[in-house]
């Protein structure tokens, strides 16, 4: 039991690595391809079902496709995957 837990351990902390490089990609213009890879790891971890680990990264990369929705032109799939996930987290979006 003790090597399962270090051994979770040691892959949540690799999954909040991937975010703060998520965060560290803010410099210079959003596109819709940095919104659409926020939406992707955030709709993942949410449907594995260890979102409770990372609220607090899911809510920055929320925050950041949430300020920058309206700048960036956006697919189809981007633009449901954006909206559920929005409206999910009670961010105020139209379509």
């Amino acid at each position: 039991a003790h090597y399962y837990s270090e051994l979770a351990e040691k892959l949540i902390g690799e999954i909040k690595e991937v975010f703060n490089a998520m965060g560290a990609t803010q410099i210079g213009t959003p596109c819709a391809e940095n919104i659409c890879e926020r939406l992707v790891m955030v709709d993942s971890i949410e449907r594995l079902g260890i979102d409770r680990h990372f609220q607090k990264e899911i809510t920055e990369q929320l925050d950041y496709v949430f300020r920058y929705w309206k700048k960036c032109d956006k697919d189809l799939n981007t633009t449901v995957l954006g909206l559920r996930i929005l409206r999910l987290h009670r961010y105020e979006v139209s379509s």
